[in-house]
């Protein structure tokens, strides 16, 4: 039986959720690291970030749920709009920025309730499922699981590779442990692969320690560059960020919330925890950081018996403990990282079944954006597709009570950026 101070003090749904959520130290500064970021910068901005907000969503909003930059939005950013578009860090993380302003306005007025009641929740549900479409293609393909082809498109890559093996050794091993509600099931699969890796890989990958004094130098902060966001092609990408940052949020809290048994003031602590999610992306966007979203990962500390916002501020005093773990994070192979990627992908597919399947016009919108989004490799893409789809399929059936006004803006925003960009 456990003593009462330490059920009341809630420590261990603090350690639960911490030890589910940490393997996102080694995950978001390697992603970072390649759209050109430096490692150590990135992991001081990422704890920074991920620490202060855990604790000020426990003070404030009274809730155990963390918050971090989720990967969705982080993998955009990195493989598409700095990677393949070939837009600056600078410049985009001023994109970033701009986008979590417009959060912050929108999570302190009722702008943010009006903008979600206008997407129906089909499109909503087909973007999380899109996100984890694109997640899952982004890791296949840094894992060389799958290679460009002429012919078709995509291909199998060289399979018999020792990378492509950790890869899957490292999906296996989390999906077999996370399966068997086993805590740390992520970290423990991210460090298994880098142990291989660090033994068999021949020199590839190399072991710098586990710990060591944090370096204070923030040499990401400050570094926007506001430079040609007004030409369409940024406006259109900062408003991707915007829209995914709102999706992101306020599904993914009222459904951690609903976990919690006879939760109390449900509404009040999701509006304080949206105002405190918004607030540390902006400050996050400063310091070299994608927008924050609630962590999924949270609903391990809720199982654990996490109630309230001692849990998050246990969180994010375990999160600034790894500061020091600076040498460990250098030396994660990025194939383990992406074995990581691949899964959360998957899971991000999991709302799917919740799409109204008998219904045609919620459907086949919901689909468009489902394949779109990882088709086009761009999310906003994606997302306007489905947008416009959903608008003209229910004029057509005069279902017109259905599309609210705001659904009309949106979709005229997406064909004049589909005709002129």
């Amino acid at each position: 039986m456990r003593p009462s101070w330490l059920v009341r003090s809630e420590f261990l749904p603090g350690l639960t959720t911490f030890l589910s959520m940490v393997y996102l130290l080694v995950v978001i500064p390697h992603i970072l690291h390649y759209a050109g970021m430096p490692l150590a910068a990135t992991l001081l901005s990422v704890v920074l970030i991920a620490g202060f907000s855990s604790i000020a969503a426990g003070l404030i909003a009274n809730t155990p749920i963390v918050f971090a930059p989720g990967l969705g939005l982080l993998s955009f950013f990195a493989y598409v709009v700095v990677g393949d578009h070939a837009i600056p860090w600078q410049r985009a993380l001023a994109s970033v920025f701009v986008a979590d302003l417009l959060l912050v306005l929108v999570s302190f007025t009722p702008i943010r309730r009006w903008i979600l009641q206008a997407i129906p929740k089909s499109l909503g549900i087909a973007i999380t499922g899109g996100i984890g479409f694109f997640l899952g293609m982004l890791a296949l393909h840094t894992a060389h699981v799958i290679t460009a082809s002429s012919k078709t498109l995509v291909m199998l890559g060289q399979l018999h590779t020792f990378s492509v093996l950790l890869f899957v050794i490292g999906f296996f091993i989390v999906v077999i442990l996370d399966a068997r509600k086993i805590p740390g099931a992520l970290l423990i699969g991210l460090l298994s692969v880098s142990v291989l890796d660090w033994i068999f890989g021949g020199g590839q990958a190399h072991f710098y320690g586990v710990f060591a004094l944090p370096s204070w130098h923030l040499s990401l902060w400050d570094q926007l560059d506001f430079q040609g966001l007004l030409s369409f092609p940024m406006i259109m990408t900062t408003f991707t960020f915007f829209l995914i940052g709102l999706f992101d949020s306020t599904g993914c809290i009222l459904g951690l919330l609903k976990m919690i048994p006879q939760c109390e003031d449900m509404q009040k602590k999701t509006s304080r925890a949206l105002c405190v999610e918004s607030v540390s992306s902006a400050m996050g966007a400063l310091m070299g950081l994608t927008t924050s979203s609630p962590l999924l990962e949270s609903s391990a500390g809720i199982g654990a018996g996490g109630r309230s916002g001692k849990t998050a501020i246990w969180v994010g005093g375990l999160l600034l403990f790894a500061l020091f773990l600076g040498p460990l994070t250098r030396s994660i192979p990025m194939t383990a990282v992406s074995a990581i990627l691949f899964y959360v992908g998957c899971l991000m597919l999991k709302p799917i079944a919740d799409l109204e399947w008998g219904v045609f016009t919620e459907v086949l919108p919901a689909v468009v954006t489902l394949l779109t989004i990882p088709l086009t490799f761009s999310i906003s893409d994606g997302v306007g597709m489905g947008v416009i789809t959903y608008v003209i399929l229910n004029l057509s059936y005069g279902q017109f009570k259905k599309i609210k006004p705001g659904l009309y803006g949106i979709a005229l925003f997406f064909i004049f950026y589909f005709i002129f960009s």
